[in-house]
């Protein structure tokens, strides 16, 4: 298992970050935007934090930068959080987070998440497995490390007609206004 340290933070995210983001440009070409925050141009698609020990630094997450408060780019959040759980077996994600509501990899349920307001503008998925998290005794994480999940790849093949179908369905207007707190796994 690899271990992240403050010290050891990765050039590159995990290799299923790494696939997702990937399959994910190629197949959703709207996540290939940029947007400014104030003087500064950033990606839809961001893997990195702010170069601290945490889960995205360390390779195991990831934001697709879409804002709540634009309706269209709301319904295309949505809609991949949906496509997302039906693909968890294949991608093996941990967690997502989408405005307020957060989905596991294992239950699956909706939950509130409350413990900030940051998940308005993204969603974040990520492939952090806390019992892997160590903290020093005044509470500071001194290392990460990268679960057997975040080793995964070869899922692209099997989420891009479907991510395609998806861009296909936003860039026509075709998506439909889901529910998060109602989605449920589709089983295959």
């Amino acid at each position: 298992m690899k271990i992240i340290t403050k010290t050891t933070l990765p050039a590159a995210p995990s290799p299923a970050v790494a696939e997702f983001i990937k399959c994910f440009k190629e197949n959703v070409p709207f996540l290939n935007q940029n947007y400014k925050v104030g003087s500064k141009t950033l990606p839809k698609i961001q893997w990195r934090g702010g170069g601290t020990l945490n889960r995205h630094d360390a390779g195991l997450a990831v934001d697709l930068i879409l804002f709540s408060k634009t309706k269209t780019e709301d319904i295309l959040a949505k809609n991949l959080v949906s496509f997302l759980l039906d693909y968890q077996d294949f991608i093996k994600w941990k967690s997502i987070i989408y405005r307020d509501v957060c989905f596991d990899g294992k239950t699956m349920k909706p939950q509130k998440y409350t413990q900030d307001k940051k998940h308005f503008d993204h969603i974040h998925i990520d492939w952090l497995d806390w019992s892997l998290v160590k903290k020093d005794s005044a509470g500071t994480v001194t290392s990460i490390g990268w679960p057997e999940e975040a080793l995964t790849t070869g899922f692209e093949d099997v989420l891009k007609l479907s991510l395609s179908d998806i861009s296909e369905q936003f860039n026509s207007g075709e998506l439909p206004d889901l529910n998060l707190t109602s989605l449920v796994r589709m089983e295959f």
